[in-house]
């Protein structure tokens, strides 16, 4: 038989195999025909929980036991418990929290506890109260004006071109300030002011912007009414050494100047002066050669202002002619400016922080010959923050 046949008779049978029904078969009858047998099942064992209960009792017996074995002595547990407690005592803070002075109404009182305590006016002063201390605010804005009512209070004064923007009254003593930092303490004996930067003005309570001129670093004491004691003792409670005059020798290193130009320049001028001071030298009569010098050992409140008054316009004005600005354009700048005085009066040299253009900074200097300052013994030296516009 050849392929062909037989696929034509394989496609006949499947044809003739789908059109044919399929036979019904009857599954339940021939179920029934079949021989069925009956099965006996086994009724299950009960459950014994005994082994259970008896393991489970044992191993709560053996957790106990171990927590026993493990719990720590009493004493153990006490001293864990204050080592513990120990690294809270070690980061108690220091100081109380500051107290925002330009929220405090004249009048307010504030004190200080076993902490010291510190007020601060933003952008314009500082104020700390010693621990156990007392002080009082009178004025408040543009002159903050506190009193101290007991102990010591320590001020840090921002800079500024005003000629007084700070003051602390101790009994009848007024010290007055600006850009410093100064110590007033107040005892049974009188008043202690102690300069570590910048200068103060001391004098009587009721007599506003008079008395003796402390330029840094100086410390000394006031009676209650604004009078200089004729001692220094007490001074080393502020950490400051009792003044005395300074002689020849020591006076380059009392004076210290913002950078080391400006004090190689103080020194030259100093060794240029009208007359070579040596050491003080005793006489017969007892008296030393500094105590015949007739000059004031610090300018008075009036000299020093019209001093730093001429070198602050002598600034604005070369700031102004020297700054090259165009049409419309307005140049501003702020800076320290710092100088010294000669003994036999005038201007040493000016020196800004940050410096000046050097157009400007010439200006000063070929202008400054022309300023006269008060003859002192050491000549003096003056910080102002100065703003500039052109």
């Amino acid at each position: 038989m050849t392929p062909e046949r037989v696929e034509r008779a394989l496609v006949e049978v499947t044809r003739e195999a789908r059109s044919e029904q399929l036979p019904y078969v009857d599954y339940a009858a021939i179920e029934d025909q079949l021989p069925m047998t009956r099965v006996h099942t086994v009724p299950p064992r009960p459950f014994n929980l005994r082994p259970w209960l008896l393991a489970a009792s044992f191993a709560a017996a053996g957790i106990a036991l171990g927590l026993a074995l493990r719990q720590p002595e009493p004493h153990a547990a006490a001293v864990a418990r204050s080592n513990a407690q120990t690294p809270a005592a070690t980061v108690a803070p220091k100081t109380n929290q500051d107290i925002n002075g330009d929220a405090l109404a004249p009048g307010a009182h504030v004190a200080a506890t076993e902490l010291p305590q510190t007020v601060v006016h933003a952008g314009h002063a500082r104020w700390t109260l010693a621990p156990h201390s007392e002080g009082t605010l009178l004025a408040n804005g543009d002159i903050v004006t506190i009193r101290l009512d007991r102990g010591s209070v320590t001020s840090r004064v921002t800079k500024s071109s005003r000629t007084e923007t700070f003051a602390v009254e101790a009994a009848d003593v007024r010290v007055a300030a600006h850009g410093t930092e100064f110590v007033v303490s107040l005892g049974a004996d009188g008043v202690s002011v102690s300069v570590t930067e910048g200068s103060v003005l001391v004098g009587p309570r009721e007599e506003a912007g008079t008395g003796q001129l402390l330029i840094s670093p100086a410390a000394k004491r006031y009676s209650a009414t604004g009078a200089p004691a004729q001692d220094d003792r007490g001074l080393e409670a502020l950490g400051a050494h009792p003044t005395r005059g300074r002689t020849a020798a020591e006076e380059p290193a009392a004076s210290a100047s913002p950078s080391a130009d400006s004090r190689l320049a103080l020194e030259a001028a100093l060794k240029k002066g009208p007359a070579k001071r040596t050491a003080p030298s005793a006489t017969a009569t007892g008296t030393s050669e500094e105590d015949e010098d007739p000059r004031p050992t610090d300018p008075s409140a009036d000299g020093l202002e019209r001093a730093t008054t001429s070198v602050m316009r002598l600034t604005q004005a070369c700031f102004k002619q020297r700054t090259i600005a165009g049409e419309g354009v307005r140049v501003t700048a702020q800076t320290s400016l710092t100088f010294r005085t000669l003994p036999q009066g005038g201007v040493n040299r000016v020196v800004f922080e940050p410096p000046l253009s050097p157009a400007v900074q010439a200006c000063v200097n070929a202008g400054q010959s022309a300023i006269q300052t008060e003859a002192t013994r050491n000549g003096f030296q003056v910080s102002r923050t100065i703003d500039l516009e052109r």
